[in-house]
C-alpha cells in the first residue's frame, strides 16, 4: 500500500512537471518535437501483451526523447550571433533546464517500466 501511494504521488508529480516543461519545450524550434509519455500499466494485473506493448511504447518514447535531446543540442549551437550575452545565457539555461527535465522523465518512465516488470514477474512465476 505504501509503495502504491508513493508510485501514485511520483506519477502525479511527473505529470505536472511534464505538462509545465512540455509547454516550455514547445518554445524551441518547430524541429524539436517533445515526445508524448506512454501510458503505464499495473504490472501486478497486466497481461503479457500489455507488458510487451508498454515496453514497445517505452522504447519508442526513449528513442524520441533522445532525438529531442539531440535537437536541443543542435538548437543551442545555432544561437544567432546577434543575440546579446544575456539572451545567450538565458537561452542556454533554458536548454539545460529542459534537457535535464527530459533526461529525468526518461529515467522515470524506464523506472516505471522496471517496477511494472518486477510486479508482473512476481505475479506470473
Amino acid at each position: 500500500m505504501k509503495n502504491s501511494l508513493r508510485m501514485i504521488l511520483i506519477l502525479i508529480s511527473t505529470l505536472f512537471m511534464t505538462t509545465a516543461f512540455a509547454q516550455d519545450a514547445l518554445e524551441f524550434s518547430g524541429d524539436c518535437t517533445f515526445p508524448d509519455k506512454p501510458s503505464g500499466v499495473d504490472g501486478s494485473t497486466a497481461t503479457e501483451a500489455q507488458m510487451i506493448e508498454f515496453q514497445k511504447n517505452m522504447k519508442a518514447y526513449l528513442a524520441n526523447g533522445n532525438d529531442f535531446l539531440a535537437c536541443l543540442e543542435k538548437e543551442e549551437s545555432q544561437m544567432p550571433s546577434s543575440a546579446s550575452s544575456e539572451q545567450e545565457e538565458e537561452f542556454k539555461a533554458k536548454v539545460t533546464q529542459t534537457y535535464n527535465m527530459v533526461v529525468d522523465e526518461m529515467n522515470a518512465i524506464a523506472d516505471e517500466f522496471n517496477t511494472a516488470l518486477r510486479a508482473y514477474k512476481s505475479q506470473n512465476q
